[in-house]
């Protein structure tokens, strides 16, 4: 089965925009315990619907800033994180729906008005990196406000550390990657991005 979802409300925690969704989505294929009885893939749908702008063009041309780059971006990787946690098996998409700068897309996804690349697809790609053929194994609450999913894959084990909005800064228990790769020591105070703590 294949799942769309577009939404500009932020993901990754309990009861967020997407949780909802693929339960209404698949309603017809959970059982009465609960569980899902055919697998499914998040084939399109994007965390930055309407809210994607351009990126860090305003450090090179004048005009006024009209969205936070970093938001957007850790809204995209949200997202996917988010969709992973409820089941998708894969989720694959591709930059779209650019046409010329000025112009706006509320379905523009990974790039800018024109088509060149936004900050939000390297966050995908890192994003991308880290998590690798990693699957959801189980979501907890490390502490008050904090989301974390674990993921497994061949060899490797992801945790994907996700706070609340405007949630106290949160000291890392391990080493880690922000929301871009760069390496984060332990007992770094996060907040305001995912980050990525992986494991052999």
């Amino acid at each position: 089965m294949c799942h769309h979802k577009y939404t500009s409300d932020l993901a990754g925690y309990p009861g967020d925009t997407v949780e909802p969704g693929v339960r209404s989505a698949f309603s017809p294929l959970f059982d009465h315990s609960g569980k899902r009885l055919k697998p499914f893939w998040t084939t399109e749908g994007s965390g930055t619907n309407s809210r994607i702008a351009n990126g860090i063009y305003r450090h090179t041309l004048p005009y006024a800033r009209v969205e936070d780059a970093i938001e957007t971006s850790d809204r995209q990787a949200r997202y996917v994180a988010a969709a992973l946690a409820r089941g998708a098996g894969k989720i694959f998409y591709s930059m779209h729906s650019h046409t010329r700068f000025g112009s706006g897309n509320a379905w523009r996804s990974l790039v800018t008005d024109e088509g060149c690349v936004h900050p939000s697809a390297a966050a995908h790609s890192a994003m991308a990196w880290s998590l690798g053929d990693a699957g959801i194994a189980r979501r907890e609450s490390p502490a008050v406000g904090v989301t974390s999913y674990l993921l497994k894959g061949a060899g490797h084990t992801v945790t994907v550390l996700a706070l609340r909005p405007k949630h106290a800064l949160y000291a890392l228990p391990a080493g880690g990657f922000d929301l871009f790769g760069n390496r984060l020591p332990k007992g770094t105070l996060v907040g305001k991005t995912l980050v990525y703590l992986v494991t052999p």
